[in-house]
C-alpha cells in the first residue's frame, strides 16, 4: 500500500507548472513474507509546461529511500529521472 501527498504550484501561469510529491510505501506480503511494515519513503519533482489544453512536456527526478522491507531482501536506495509527453482528450 502507499499513501502519498502531492501538490501543484503554479511557476508561470498556468503553462509552466511544479509538482512536488512524498510517499510513504507499506508491505503487507508483496516485496517480503519475513516483515510486514515500512517499505520506502519516496520523495520527488516534477516540472510540467503546458502546450496546449491537451497536451504538456514533463521531467522530474525522484529519489526513493529503502527501509525495512526493501533492506531485508537486499534493496537499496534509488534515484530514477523522468522525462515524458501527456496527452488527454
Amino acid at each position: 500500500m502507499e499513501l502519498r501527498l502531492d501538490g501543484e504550484v503554479s511557476v508561470y501561469r498556468e503553462v509552466m507548472t511544479l509538482r512536488p510529491y512524498a510517499l510513504l510505501g507499506l508491505n503487507f506480503g508483496y516485496k517480503t513474507r519475513e516483515y510486514y511494515g515500512w517499505n520506502n519513503f519516496q520523495f520527488g519533482l516534477e516540472m510540467a509546461w503546458r502546450v496546449s489544453e491537451n497536451l504538456e512536456f514533463f521531467g522530474g527526478v525522484n529519489y526513493s529511500l529503502a527501509m525495512i522491507a526493501l533492506r531485508e531482501i537486499g534493496r537499496s536506495n534509488v534515484v530514477r529521472a523522468n522525462a515524458g509527453v501527456r496527452f488527454s482528450y
